[in-house]
């Protein structure tokens, strides 16, 4: 809700008797707490304080409506930020206080690359309505020409941040696509340590197993080796009397040749 400050009328007034132009030269934005929208704004008010007073730019646009009626706009694009308001008015160069409006409580944020976190774009109209407007404040452009510029901006604005969002959706594709490679080397380094580790433990039981097979090995050869000695024994000991029994033969044959 709008209204013209005594004080701004008086300076309408008297720049039209003087038929001097009205200059408005600055938006300002402010934070008032406790403010009360929904009631009308006192046309005696002045600037709130330094403390609240959060923002102020020189109109982005201006224009006639008609010859009574004139619209300033604000565009507060994503670098403008980070605070809030719910006063906004128009100060002309003299900075007497033309208009003020209250609202309720607006955020503005601007962009924070540091956590990928987007600002917002706001645009803020401000129309004065008062005899001879249009004169007065010497606008010679209605609000369609400077509206088609405001959209080619918003244009220009929105390629932006398609450019911006298409360049961050490119660097988070890239950083999962790395994560995505970095977790299938660690899934594949944990494939290769487990076939190694079963490739040890397989050779352990064939190593556990061939030692086994080889004492059992040299348990036989030694089995055989007592059983070939034993026979050999035997062998030799029939052999010695054999040897025995034949001499004794051989003794006895010459006896008896002595004997005839």
């Amino acid at each position: 809700m709008a209204v013209i400050t005594l004080a701004g009328e008086q300076l309408i007034a008297q720049k039209q008797k003087a038929k001097q132009p009205l200059i408005i030269s600055e938006f300002v934005l402010a934070y008032v707490p406790d403010l009360n929208n929904s009631v009308t704004p006192s046309r005696a008010q002045a600037l709130p304080p330094d403390n609240n007073i959060v923002f102020r730019h020189a109109p982005t646009r201006s224009a006639y409506v008609n010859d009574n009626e004139v619209v300033y706009s604000l565009i507060l694009d994503n670098t403008v930020g980070n605070f809030q308001f719910n006063w906004l008015g128009l100060l002309s160069e003299e900075g007497v206080l033309i208009s003020a409006n209250h609202m309720v409580v607006q955020s503005k944020r601007k962009n924070n690359p540091s956590i990928h976190e987007e600002g917002n774009n706001l645009t803020r109209n401000f129309l004065l309505k008062f005899s001879g407007a249009k004169a007065i404040t010497q606008l010679t452009v209605t609000p369609e020409t400077w509206q088609f510029n405001y959209e080619m901006e918003l244009r220009e604005m929105r390629l932006l941040l398609a450019q911006n969002s298409v360049g961050l959706i490119t660097n988070q594709r890239h950083l999962v696509e790395q994560q995505g490679e970095n977790l299938r080397i660690d899934t594949l380094h944990r494939e290769l340590e487990n076939k190694f580790e079963k490739a040890l433990s397989q050779l352990s039981d064939t190593a556990a197993q061939l030692d086994e097979r080889v004492s059992r090995m040299n348990e036989q050869r030694s089995a055989m080796d007592i059983i070939f000695l034993t026979a050999l024994l035997k062998s030799q000991q029939s052999v010695i009397v054999q040897e025995g029994e034949l001499m004794q033969l051989t003794q006895l044959v010459r006896q008896k040749g002595a004997e005839h």
